[in-house]
């Protein structure tokens, strides 16, 4: 091969290279901007403010608002999301069923739909979403024993005698949308 050939081979490669990394990039770009696209937002603020209030009615106590991170556990997206709080102890919140069903009934009111993927139970907690066109609310309802209860922790909790002050109680609603 003479010397020519060889000049323009090397620039061959050099340029398929650029190419291939222009190309490289582009994609790149391309995947961020598309993540971004799909990341969680909070609902729109009169849409969090009514979940509060509604929130606030079916509980009987106060319920803040913030704005917080918000994950989707089951389809590993992410972003920011409005989330409702309400604490208490046994004296506000009965059952921890109880408490997780009626805001189950408050959601299905408003127009939500369950998501039985996002399903989870337990003696101590309960957790459910409910999906609305494109928005996620994920509702956690949990309740340890207060500081000083003295629970054995080798026995179950249902073994330990709490009075319904012992009870602590955080429940959390934390809704976006895509």
């Amino acid at each position: 091969m003479g010397k020519n050939c060889l000049k323009y081979t090397v620039l061959a490669a050099i340029a398929c290279t650029m190419s291939f990394a222009v190309s490289q990039s582009t994609t790149a770009s391309t995947l961020v901007s598309q993540a971004s696209a799909r990341r969680f937002q909070p609902l729109p603020a009169n849409t969090c403010n009514q979940l509060r209030s509604q929130m606030s009615q079916t509980l009987k106590v106060k319920a803040t608002l913030t704005r917080a991170s918000f994950k989707d556990y089951i389809n590993n997206g992410q972003g920011m999301g409005c989330k409702i709080a309400a604490t208490g102890n046994g004296r506000n919140f009965n059952e921890l069923r109880d408490v997780a069903n009626n805001l189950k009934a408050m959601l299905i009111k408003q127009g939500w739909k369950e998501d039985p993927q996002y399903a989870a139970d337990g003696p101590t907690g309960a957790g459910m979403g409910f999906r609305k066109g494109n928005s996620l609310s994920l509702l956690m309802v949990e309740w340890e024993p207060a500081p000083g209860a003295n629970c054995p922790p080798n026995e179950p909790i249902s073994d330990c005698n709490l009075s319904p002050e012992q009870q602590i109680y955080r429940i959390t609603l934390n809704s976006a949308r895509r």
